[in-house]
């Protein structure tokens, strides 16, 4: 029987982030076969505005597979209450994949799909995060990982696996990613579920103390890969690749590789604006691009019909 997969995005009520989330699931549609068809649960936090979720996203009114989850007001904040979200709803499928509002998919991702489902043990894959999110000092990267750890009564972890984008010289780590696509199969899941939340928090107040604090989630990733020992698939560039040809340097031979592009850099376009705003949608059209991989994602984009996001449209 062939895996079962999700998909799981965690946005604010904004038309940045429904903008995000109109690309992502066009584009999954576009792929066909199982990921027409593919759930994908969008957690929404923020403030009021999410109350207006469904009426603002007529775009996905006749697309049974999407789900939006309001998180209740009374847990809802702007900052990690939608991630945390994404671990609140108990897991039916085979497969989830995690992704940020500002990912889409440009191909298939049937090869880490299947070998996550038929990995025999709890599994994790995900690109190593692109720096140290204590900075580039070897001997600082080092001492907190082991700080930090230990706050979690375990000792220090075997940092092994090097930064994507850091120069070597700059220090290494545990498994340690963005949450941009993140591919977990249910016993994973399952595992991390129970203390995501309060890791995280945890995590978060430490590292509040040194204005990091955007790292939490990622960090408590790490603690809970160790406590429960979960096997780790450290991935490619294709398959969370920034808009920017920063990833050849990183390994991507070619654009045409990339699977799964996170447009997270904001050089040449606003990832907020570009589809709902029609001065910068209209720049994004127009503009020439020397980057390959901004050209080559932007083809996909004016590929896909009523991709521009209106709120209220039904297209």
């Amino acid at each position: 029987m062939p895996c079962r997969f999700e998909f799981r995005i965690p946005v604010l009520p904004t038309p940045g982030f429904f903008s995000g989330v109109k690309l992502a699931v066009k584009s999954l549609r576009k792929l066909g076969g199982a990921y027409e068809a593919a759930p994908v649960v969008i957690s929404v936090g923020g403030d009021e505005a999410a109350e207006n979720t469904h009426d603002m996203n007529g775009w996905s009114a006749t697309d049974e597979n999407v789900i939006w989850r309001i998180i209740p007001e009374h847990k809802r904040t702007p900052e990690f209450s939608s991630g945390i979200d994404r671990f609140e709803n108990p897991l039916e499928s085979d497969i989830v994949v995690m992704c940020d509002a500002d990912a889409c998919l440009l191909r298939d991702i049937d090869p880490v799909l299947e070998q996550v489902c038929r990995h025999p043990r709890p599994m994790i894959a995900a690109m190593q995060a692109h720096q140290s999110p204590f900075g580039p000092d070897p001997d600082e990267n080092t001492r907190s990982w082991a700080e930090l750890f230990a706050h979690f009564g375990r000792d220090a972890p075997r940092l092994s696996l090097s930064y994507t984008l850091a120069r070597p010289q700059n220090g290494k780590a545990p498994p340690y990613f963005n949450f941009g696509f993140v591919v977990m199969n249910r016993a994973a899941f399952d595992l991390v579920r129970p203390d995501f939340e309060s890791r995280t928090l945890q995590a978060a107040a430490l590292l509040r103390l040194r204005k990091r604090e955007i790292f939490a989630a990622q960090i408590a990733m790490s603690v809970l890969i160790a406590e429960h020992g979960i096997d780790y698939l450290p991935l490619d560039p294709s398959y969370n690749c920034t808009n920017k040809d920063e990833m050849f340097r990183a390994g991507l031979k070619s654009e045409q590789d990339i699977r799964v592009l996170h447009y997270q850099r904001r050089d040449h376009f606003d990832r907020h604006l570009f589809l709902c705003c029609p001065e910068a949608f209209a720049e994004f059209s127009e503009r020439d691009y020397d980057s390959k991989v901004i050209a080559h994602f932007r083809r996909h984009v004016l590929s896909l019909p009523d991709i521009f996001f209106r709120p209220g449209d039904p297209t």
